[in-house]
């Protein structure tokens, strides 16, 4: 992988995160003056769990670029 390619990859990824935002603050101003269901709730932690992904996402990548060695942190997340 080329570092061009590395930046195009993040580049999506930064894409897709900052549309996780957008929803995310979108249900915020729906939920301004009332307490969230609990379909609203579900809703905003797995935007958030797609926000962490796309983070952890482009870790990977750019770990798998300079060919770092994670494995220790890979099992420890495995194991949480």
């Amino acid at each position: 992988m080329t570092s061009e390619e590395l930046q195009e990859e993040i580049n999506i990824e930064l894409d897709l995160i900052e549309s996780t935002v957008q929803e995310l603050l979108s249900l915020e101003r729906d939920l301004a003056d009332r307490k969230p269901s609990v379909r609203e709730k579900t809703a905003a932690a797995a935007f958030m769990a797609q926000f962490y992904n796309g983070i952890e996402n482009i870790l990977k990548r750019i770990t798998h670029f300079k060919k770092a060695n994670l494995s220790n942190y890979m099992q420890t997340l495995k194991d949480v």
